[in-house]
């Protein structure tokens, strides 16, 4: 079976109605500073296994601490 090229291409983040989800072992503190700052927006997830869920965490705008979502 061959790789079409045509069928190679980038697409635009918005119009992809996808995302990805990096999750990280150790979960985020948001009372500690990133050193060095992670991209601003950056989402992650840590699997909480007592409550087993999945806890969401957003970098601040500067990037150097993590926001708790929900």
């Amino acid at each position: 079976m061959a790789i079409n090229p045509s069928a190679i291409a980038s697409q635009n983040v918005p119009t992809m109605q996808l995302a990805i989800l990096d999750l990280v072992p150790d979960r985020p503190n948001p009372k500690v500073e990133n050193v060095p700052p992670v991209q601003p927006g950056k989402l992650v997830g840590h699997y909480n296994s007592t409550s087993d869920r999945v806890e969401l965490f957003v970098a601040s705008p500067g990037g150097t601490f993590w926001i708790e979502v929900g």
